[in-house]
């Protein structure tokens, strides 16, 4: 909430409009974010990139 809320605050004193008009799709792992997309192709890449990593799927 509070990352929100500062980011709103930077746009409004810097006069700061989102140039992003896509959805982003937000990758993360073990709680940890490893990435934002607008592409759902770069979405599947990183995901499929991070199961090979994985010793065990639970």
């Amino acid at each position: 909430m509070s990352a929100i809320l500062t980011e709103n605050g930077f746009a409004k004193v810097f006069n700061l409009t989102r140039k992003v008009t896509e959805d982003i799709h937000r990758v993360i792992v073990d709680g940890i974010q490893i990435g934002a997309y607008t592409n759902d192709e770069n979405v599947l890449n990183e995901v499929k990139r991070h199961l090979k990593q994985l010793n065990k799927l639970l």
